[in-house]
């Protein structure tokens, strides 16, 4: 049956922040299938040498995780509303974006190797990551969409604690010909813990990221990245609402 476009929307913004803001390590919340592989399947010092705070992995070429997420949301007047799911990302050959040589991410709610619903395109060089291109509504090699960054939408891989982080781009959706500027803050940036629903994490980095404008719209999310692990929570709220979501992660 194909995917409506709420559901692909909502898939696809899942996929963009898991990418955006993840790419994990292995240790602590997360375990391993293999420690023969790379990437995402090594040791926790290989993880937390693989940028030069640890809080944030950077993906290979062949890596693959299974992403365990739960949520929970909460409302003012009416009942809670949990959820809990799985989604598998690959990475796998590179593809030229805007002139540059990009790490494809596939991303399925089905299972590795099989009919990917999100493909990204990114690259992650000198403590940041780029991302130019999102595909969704992939199916059977068609794609419904694309979300275009000019001349990208970047995230820094290095963040400390008191410093505030800020950066412009513009944006095209092919699915819908919208076009504009957004722009994304990273701040509040401080050491904390934190007790999810996967488990407790002594060594975080709590930050929060604000966006505005195309792609995203105005928002403000709050995540905790788990040292040599990558993100674990994060808390996203509005009037009369309120939604928590955890990670787990198995790499292999």
């Amino acid at each position: 049956m194909k995917k409506t476009l709420k559901n692909i929307g909502m898939f696809a913004l899942i996929i963009l922040l898991i990418a955006l803001l993840s790419a994990c390590g292995s240790g602590g919340g997360g375990e391993s299938e293999s420690s023969n592989s790379s990437g995402a399947g090594s040791s926790n010092d290989d993880a937390s040498s693989s940028n030069s705070n640890g809080y944030f992995f950077i993906p290979q070429d062949g890596d693959k995780i299974k992403t365990e997420y739960y949520s929970i949301t909460t409302y003012t007047n009416l009942p809670d509303n949990e959820l809990s799911s799985v989604i598998y990302s690959w990475y796998s050959g590179t593809q030229v974006i805007s002139g540059v040589e990009t790490l494809k991410g596939y991303n399925s709610s089905e299972g590795f190797n099989e009919s990917s619903d999100i493909i990204t395109y990114s690259t992650y060089t000198n403590n940041e990551m780029r991302h130019y291109r999102t595909d969704f509504g992939v199916n059977n090699s068609q794609i419904s969409g694309s979300h275009i960054y000019d001349p990208y939408l970047p995230m820094p891989l290095t963040m400390e604690p008191g410093k505030t982080y800020s950066y412009s781009y513009s944006y095209t959706n092919t699915y819908t010909g919208e076009q504009g500027n957004g722009t994304v803050t990273y701040s509040d940036i401080q050491n904390d813990s934190i007790t999810t629903h996967f488990g407790t994490y002594s060594d975080c980095l709590k930050v929060t990221r604000t966006s505005s404008g195309a792609s995203e719209g105005d928002s403000s999310i709050i995540w905790w990245y788990a040292k040599n692990i990558g993100p674990v929570r994060y808390i996203a709220s509005g009037e009369g609402w309120s939604t928590t979501v955890d990670y787990k992660y198995t790499f292999y």
